[in-house]
Order: structure tokens, then C-alpha cells, then sequence
């Protein structure tokens, strides 16, 4: 009855007095704002925006236009010259006005309730209201109050409007000047306090403006500098004869006359109290390589962060953190290798903010790098952190005005991309957990932003990469380094261990928290969470970018804190090399799985591979089961990738075969003329599509071979065991296949005997064979009576592996053993054959010696837990020969396996 009275009282009153257009509304509360902060401005702001036009007329003679900046800083001007003549409070020094005196945060509100409710009846046209925000320059205007924050606190309200505009607005009016300058004046404003106290308004602000350019990638190209988006697109210029004309006569010029080059290098726009100056000091050489070389990772981060990229876990100590990148003025800073005029300063915080009466000695300490090229003091209290904050952020016009070109010069380092500093500024200085993990999704999302110049941007000009591989190897550097590897292999992170936990019962989980909580957990999941991070920035990258990752990752973790541990202590080792297997499991981008693989398989002739030394622990104990099954972990993580770098040019040019016999007997495995000739047959149409590498006539011949390796009377299983050997064969040849034919072109052809080189070269010259990585093998496969069980199941599987992929050579050289061979040469099946020769005439001679197969078989299977005995070198024999008869059986499933899936083709 109530709501009928009022909403009939409500209709009278409309007749009676109509309200006003929306528009009407809007320009009240509008002069409202303005009228509020013109009466409250502070006595420094006039002199902080003089300071703007002062610093921005130093480099009008290289900027063709700062209309656009003028503008804006005469509306602070003209508010703040009003506030001199009309204010009537005390305009003391000590006094700063706030927000909260004024009614401007319920007229913003009202503004925005006011755009919202005309949004939803206009059906995202460009309403009257948003045509009056862009006539009154009411977004320009609100920027500038925003800029020097004044009324104190209008800046987080000016945050708030900002993004309930943002997120009202159809992207395709971003595109207008007058709307997307006031944003990239905001995103210039988020970047120049650290630890901002306005840092939840800036978040909304920044995730709403990536949402934008996640609708619209065009979009990312308005918050990118104007100078690095030239230098992107013009990689290939058609006037090139021109121009190095042109350059080649103005660097003999300057030749001439060496001053003439000051006039060519972009000038750092500095305060009024400091000059700009131009010095050997804070230039940066530009690198050879796409990729430059960082300082140590360690350096990149304070030891005081340790939460993951998602992680609500964050420190509560200190209102900020800091992200040190520890380049000192001798080091070149590679993420602004592209511009000639940046200086290695701090990559993402601004210049230092001083609190009351604080120091820049001070502040340096707890906040930023010291900037040893400026040794003043920051200003006291009377001028307060925005004051700073405002003098190191210049914004300059672009030519032709038709959108700003950015500048920021914090402590001397041109920003290339605003947007990206803004929210690594939060990254690395927010203490929430929530803002900071809102700051990497915006990142993952301008990662995902398919616009060319962005892409080369944010992998040769911006800080994103060195950033994220520096929190990744401070985050390795965190974990013990001699944690216990069976801790590494069942550690499973959280959000993991939940959806797991659901079937067990209770009792077992008690027993679990309990075996849980070891030294180092929270540190793996700091460091798995950044990995994650990291592998979906390479997931959602474009080529350019996973490079430019990989390669900070190769350099700051791989090389900087892994390698040092594979050379430490036994147990330092063995925990690397452990950890190095979860990191190759947990990866999901091959492009980082690759990255890792290279790292671990890359030429072993190089100064700094890896590889000889994995191969060191392969062949000497303690630590060769952790290597080889690190080795069999990077073969099928990669999916063949591995193999590529491990085979040597000998194999892939099948020096193994004798070229002469060859071509006299026609007997090799990839060619079946002898075959057909007995057989009578003619060559059917349809058999040139068949491999004859993977499926030869001579099948049974090849699985016979493999099989009558151990003789029947040592066979300590049945024979009915085969066929589900080949059962599992097929699946995973299927499997290897299907990951590899897409990434590698390895052919189906080994080659004919008329291919091979007669006069090639023979494998008793030390420098040829099949390559450092199958020889260990062999080797290996040699020590099998002497060797543990756990290494020789571990070699075999590895073994297995290698045989199971569509590599022609390859297969042809492990599961051939009818080739013509070369003198010397060493195959698979050769080196079985003599094992099995060596165990069957140790173990004939052992009585009951059929008793003690079938005795350690039953032990191994795990029928025997209650019973206890020593492995001695008899027990190692019987052991081996198990091993040997079950590996011989799945070598020959893998051929048949591999003939059925080439014949079924």
C-alpha cells in the first residue's frame, strides 16, 4: 500500500516539476567536483604543476607538440589559482586538504550511477552523457586532479570512476583521443608511488583496462611508446640504400666533431633541481643478442618475497617490497637493450618516495636500488611522495598530436610499456595477496594479446620476461638444497592433493599431514607456483615471447642456480636432479619443456653443456638411477625432441652399415628385394605407401632374434606373457608417434644400401660413432651381471624408450640385428648377445640354478616382502638374467608393434 502511495506521490510530482535530463544531473555534480577541488587545493600543487610545463618546454625542441599536456596541467592551474584567491583556510605548508572535506566522492558516485543507468537505456549507443565527458573534458580534467593529487585522495575516487567508465564503455570508443589519454595519464599515475595506499582502486582500474584490450588487442598499441612501436614495425625497411647513406654521412660528421652526437641521443627529462646530463654512467650499450644477458637472479628479488604469482600468502612485515634488480651503472640493462637512452635503474618501481622527514638514503634501503647518479635528498614532508613521484613521470605528445607518446624517466630508464610497469609495480610492491594476483592475470592476459608490436614489445622491450624468470630462480634458490628426492618424487601441490584426498580415508590422511609437513614444503610450492606462472605466459605467448622467456629461464635458473648444484655435494645432487624430473613432469608448454631439454641435451662439445656431466652420473654410482630417469623423463616429455639432440650425424647417416656388403648381399633390414625374389612375388601397387624400414617381410626373423636371446632352458617366465607385451607395445608406439609426427619430419625411409657413403668414415676413429649418450648406454647394458636391479630395470626402460619412437636410424639401429655392420661397430642386439652369453655361463655352473631364477623372480615381483636376503654377486646374476629375458621380449613387441601400425596404415 506504501509503495502504490509513493509511487503515485512520485508521479505528481513529475507532472508537476519534471526532473531534469540525465545530462543536467551530470553537469551539476560534475561542477560540484570541480568547484570542491578548486576550494581545496593544496599550497604545492601549483608549483608541482608549473614543475610539468617547466620539465615538458626543456624538450620542446625535440617534441614537436605538448599542446595536450598543457591543456590538462592549465585546468590543475586554473583550479589552483582560483584556490589562492577565494580559499579562506590557512594555507600553511603543514596543511594538506583532503578529499573527504568535500562532498567530490558522492558527486563521482553520482556521475557514475548516472552513466550506468543511461548505459543500460541506450543500449551501449554514445549516450548524451558520454558525449558530454568527452565535449567538458570531463575525463582530461579529473586525470590532472588525479596527476597531483589534489585534494589529497582524490586520485583513488578519480581510480574508481575511471574504471566504472572503462567498464561501461564499448571498446570501440577507446579509440578516441580524448578518452584513451586521460587512462594512459592514470596508468603513468599507478606507476609513480610504490606500495601506492591506493593500490585496490588501481588494480580495478588496470584488470578493467586489460579486459578491454583482451576484447580489442588493437587497443595495447595506444599504452606502448611511440619511439619502441617505430622501431617494431619497421624491420625491414624499403628505403634501406637511403638510409644508410644518410647515416653513414651523419656518423662521419660526428666523427668529425664528437660533440655532435649529444644532439642525437633522447634527452632524460629531469626535475628543475637537477640538470639533464648525458654520461658514459647511465648510457646503455646495446646488445648483440635478441636476448641480453641479466644480472644474477638473486639480485632481482628481495628476500622478503616468497608468495607464488596466486598465492594469498603474503608478508606482513613491511608495507612494501622491493624488486632490486642490481644492475649497477657498469652493467647494461638488457630489457631496454632497444633504447638507447635507458639507464639501469630500478625496472619497475619509480623513483624513491620519502615519508616525513625521511631521507633518499633512507628510502633507498627499504624501497628501491640506491640511484648512485643522484645523491640529493628527497624533500621532507612539505613536499610530500607525489611530489617525487609527479617529477619523475614526464608525458610528452606525440607528432601530430593525435595520441600521447610515453615517457617515464624513472631514474633515467624510459618506460617502454607504462601498462606492464604499472602492474609489476604491484606485483613485486603489494603486501595483498589478492591485488598481486589479480596484477599477474592482467599480465597473462596482455601475454595472450595477439598484436605483433605488443609481442616484440613485451619480449626485447619490457621487463616481463626477466621478471618472471628472476621470481622463478629466487623461488629455486629458496628450496633446500638437499631435500630428500623421495620427498620431491610424492609431493603433490595442494589444489592437487585435494581432489586426491576425497577417496582416502581418514586415518591414512592423518598419517600424510603428518609426513607432509617437511622442511621446504612451502618453498616448493612457492616455487611450483611460479613455474605455473611462467608456463602459462609461455602457453599463451606468441613465438617471440616464449623465446625471450626460455632464455631469461636458461640463464637465471637453469644456469644460475641449478647447474652450480649438479657440480656440489652427493646430496645436493641428487636433490637437483630429482627436482629437475618434477620440473620436466609439471610443465605442460613444450616450448619450456624444449627449453629445459636443450639446457640438459645440448652439444656436448660446448664449453657450458650439461650433458657430459649427466652422462658422469650415469656411469658411476650414486647417482645413476636419479639420471637415467631424469634422461627418460626429458625423452618423453619431449617427445622426440631429446632424441634429435642426442643422435649423432654418424647414425642419422647410417655409418653403422658395411656400405660394400651391403650393396653385394641386399640384405639390409630396409630393403626386402631378396625377400620378395624367393618369394616369387611381384611388387604389389600399393606397397611403396609401407615403410619398409618399419615394416620389412622379415618380421618374424627380427622378433626370433630378439626372443632366442636368453636360451629356454634359463627362461624363468611362460610364454603366454608375449602377447600382452605386444598389447602394450601398440599403445605406446601409437602414442609416440601421434607427439611426434607433428613436431619433427624424421621421414620413413632409413635410406637404400646404394645411399650409403662407401668411403665414409670408420667407427675405430675416436671421433665418430653413435654419440656420448647411446654409448653410455651400451655401456651400461655391458655391466648388467655386475650392476644394482633398480639400474639396470632404469637402463632397460630408457632403452625402451629410445626404441619406441618413429626415428628410421634410430629404429633400424636398436632393432636391426640383420644389418651387414661396419667393423668395430657396437648395436643393441650385439651387446645383449654377449651379456647373455656372459650370464648363462655363470649361472649354468650354479647349482639348482632353475630353483634360484624362480626364487629371485618371486622376490622381485614382490611375493617375498616378509623375507630378508642379501644381494650378493650371485644374486645380482639371477636378477640380471630376468631383467634381460624381459627386456629382450619387449624389444621384439616394439618391432612387431611398430610392423602392425605400418602395415594398418
Amino acid at each position: 500500500m506504501l509503495t502504490r502511495l509513493g509511487s503515485a506521490l512520485q508521479a505528481a510530482a513529475d507532472v508537476i516539476a519534471p526532473p531534469c535530463a540525465r545530462v543536467e544531473d551530470l553537469r551539476y555534480h560534475w561542477s560540484q567536483v570541480v568547484g570542491a577541488c578548486r576550494r581545496h587545493q593544496g599550497p604545492n600543487s601549483f608549483s608541482d604543476t608549473l614543475e610539468v610545463i617547466s620539465t615538458a618546454s626543456e624538450a620542446s625542441a625535440r617534441y614537436s607538440d605538448v599542446e595536450g599536456l598543457t591543456d590538462e596541467v592549465s585546468i590543475a592551474g586554473d583550479c589552483n589559482g582560483s584556490a589562492t584567491a577565494e580559499s579562506s583556510m590557512p594555507a600553511t605548508a603543514a596543511y594538506v586538504p583532503a578529499v573527504e572535506e568535500t562532498h567530490a566522492p558522492r558527486h563521482l558516485s553520482n556521475m557514475l550511477r548516472i552513466l550506468v543507468e543511461e548505459k543500460h537505456d541506450s543500449g551501449g549507443a554514445l549516450s548524451p552523457c558520454l558525449e558530454f565527458l568527452v565535449t567538458e573534458k570531463v575525463l582530461k580534467c579529473l586525470a590532472a586532479f588525479a596527476w597531483v593529487d589534489r585534494p589529497l585522495g582524490i586520485r583513488q575516487h578519480a581510480f574508481v570512476f575511471m574504471s566504472g567508465v572503462l567498464q561501461h564503455l564499448h571498446h570501440t570508443h577507446l579509440h578516441h583521443t580524448c578518452i584513451h589519454r586521460p587512462f594512459q595519464k592514470m596508468v603513468l599515475a599507478s606507476c609513480s608511488m610504490t606500495a601506492s595506499p591506493y593500490e585496490a582502486e588501481e588494480i580495478d582500474f588496470l584488470a578493467a583496462l586489460c579486459e578491454k584490450i583482451r576484447q580489442d588487442n588493437s587497443l595495447v598499441l595506444l599504452y606502448i611508446q611511440k619511439m619502441v612501436l617505430a622501431s617494431c614495425s619497421m624491420t625491414a625497411s624499403p628505403y634501406e640504400a637511403e638510409e644508410i647513406d644518410f647515416l653513414a654521412a651523419l656518423c662521419e660528421k660526428i666523427r668529425q666533431d664528437n660533440s655532435l652526437v649529444l644532439l642525437y641521443i633522447q634527452p632524460v627529462l629531469t626535475t628543475r633541481e637537477g640538470a639533464c646530463s648525458v654520461s658514459r654512467s647511465n648510457s646503455v650499450e646495446p646488445s648483440p643478442a635478441r636476448t641480453p644477458s641479466l644480472p644474477h637472479p638473486s639480485r632481482l628479488i628481495s628476500s622478503s618475497v616468497k608468495s607464488g604469482p596466486t598465492s594469498d600468502l603474503s608478508s606482513k612485515t613491511s608495507s612494501t617490497q622491493e624488486l632490486d634488480v642490481g644492475c649497477s651503472l657498469s652493467q647494461p640493462l638488457s630489457a631496454n637493450s632497444g633504447n638507447p637512452s635507458a639507464s639501469p635503474a630500478n625496472p619497475i618501481t619509480s623513483t624513491p618516495t620519502a615519508g616525513c622527514g625521511g631521507s633518499s638514503t633512507e628510502n633507498e634501503s627499504s624501497h628501491t636500488v640506491p640511484q648512485s647518479h643522484s645523491s640529493e635528498e628527497v624533500p621532507s614532508c612539505s613536499r610530500s611522495s607525489r611530489r617525487s613521484s609527479l617529477s619523475s613521470y614526464s608525458v610528452v605528445s606525440s607528432v601530430g598530436g593525435s595520441s600521447s607518446a610515453w615517457t617515464l624517466t624513472t631514474g633515467g630508464r624510459f618506460s617502454n610499456f607504462p601498462l606492464v610497469d604499472a602492474l609489476l609495480n604491484l606485483c613485486s610492491s603489494s603486501a595483498d595477496g589478492s591485488i598481486s594476483a589479480t596484477a599477474h592475470e592482467c599480465l597473462l592476459q596482455l601475454c595472450s594479446v595477439r598484436e605483433a608490436s605488443c609481442c616484440k614489445v613485451l619480449a626485447h622491450h619490457s621487463l616481463l620476461p626477466h621478471y618472471i624468470a628472476s621470481r622463478l630462480a629466487h623461488a629455486v634458490s629458496e628450496v633446500p638444497k638437499a631435500l630428500d628426492p623421495i620427498l620431491l618424487e610424492d609431493f603433490v601441490m595442494p589444489q592437487e592433493r585435494s581432489i586426491a584426498a576425497a577417496a582416502v580415508e581418514s586415518d591414512e590422511s592423518d598419517v600424510n599431514s603428518e609426513e607432509e609437513n617437511f622442511t621446504g614444503r612451502k618453498e616448493l610450492i612457492n616455487m611450483f607456483q611460479w613455474l605455473a606462472f611462467l608456463d602459462k605466459a609461455v602457453i599463451s605467448g606468441d613465438r617471440e615471447l616464449r623465446g625471450s622467456l626460455c632464455s631469461c629461464v636458461t640463464h637465471s635458473a637453469l644456469d644460475g642456480e641449478l647447474r652450480p648444484r649438479l657440480i656440489s655435494s652427493c646430496e645436493e645432487i641428487r636433490s637437483t636432479l630429482a627436482l629437475l624430473t618434477r620440473f620436466l613432469h609439471a610443465l605442460s608448454s613444450h616450448a619450456l619443456v624444449m627449453c629445459v631439454v636443450r639446457w640438459m641435451c645440448g652439444a656436448a662439445t660446448a664449453a657450458d653443456s650439461v650433458l657430459p656431466l649427466l652422462l658422469r652420473h650415469c656411469a658411476l654410482p650414486p647417482h645413476q638411477v636419479q639420471t637415467l630417469r631424469l634422461l627418460q623423463t626429458a625423452l618423453q616429455r619431449s617427445r622426440g625432441g631429446a632424441a634429435s639432440l642426442l643422435l649423432s650425424p654418424w647414425l642419422l647417416r647410417r655409418r653403422y652399415v658395411d656400405a660394400e656388403l651391403a650393396l653385394q648381399q641386399q640384405q639390409c633390414w630396409s630393403d626386402e628385394e631378396d625377400e620378395r625374389a624367393k618369394k616369387g612375388s611381384e611388387t604389389s601397387p600399393t606397397s611403396s605407401s609401407v615403410s619398409r624400414t618399419f615394416a620389412p617381410t622379415n618380421i618374424d626373423r627380427i622378433v626370433k632374434e630378439f626372443v632366442s636371446l636368453v636360451p629356454e632352458e634359463l627362461r624363468s617366465s611362460g610364454t603366454d606373457d608375449f602377447a600382452s607385451y605386444c598389447a602394450d607395445a601398440g599403445r605406446q608406439c601409437r602414442d609416440s608417434a601421434r607427439g611426434a609426427a607433428a613436431l619433427h619430419h624424421w621421414g620413413r625411409e632409413a635410406g637404400a644400401p646404394q645411399d650409403l657413403d662407401v668411403t665414409g668414415e670408420r667407427p675405430e676413429s675416436p671421433s665418430v660413432g653413435p654419440g656420448l649418450f647411446l654409448d653410455t648406454l651400451l655401456d651400461l647394458l655391458e655391466k648388467l651381471p655386475s650392476q644394482d636391479y633398480d639400474v639396470n630395470l632404469q637402463v632397460t626402460s630408457v632403452v625402451a624408450n629410445l626404441a619406441l619412437l618413429p626415428h628410421p636410424q634410430l629404429h633400424e639401429y636398436l632393432l636391426n640385428p640383420l644389418l651387414p655392420l661396419a667393423a668395430g661397430v657396437r648395436t643393441l642386439h650385439g651387446v645383449l648377445r654377449t651379456v647373455a652369453r656372459t650370464l648363462a655361463a655363470s649361472i649354468s655352473a650354479v647349482p639348482h640354478y632353475l630353483q634360484q631364477l624362480h626364487l629371485a623372480r618371486h622376490q622381485l615381483l614382490g611375493g617375498a616382502d616378509s623375507w630378508q636376503f642379501l644381494r650378493d654377486d650371485q644374486t645380482r646374476q639371477f636378477e640380471a638374467m630376468i631383467v634381460l629375458e624381459e627386456f629382450c621380449k619387449e624389444l621384439a613387441a616394439i618391432a612387431h608393434a611398430k610392423y602392425t601400425i605400418e602395415m594398418n596404415r
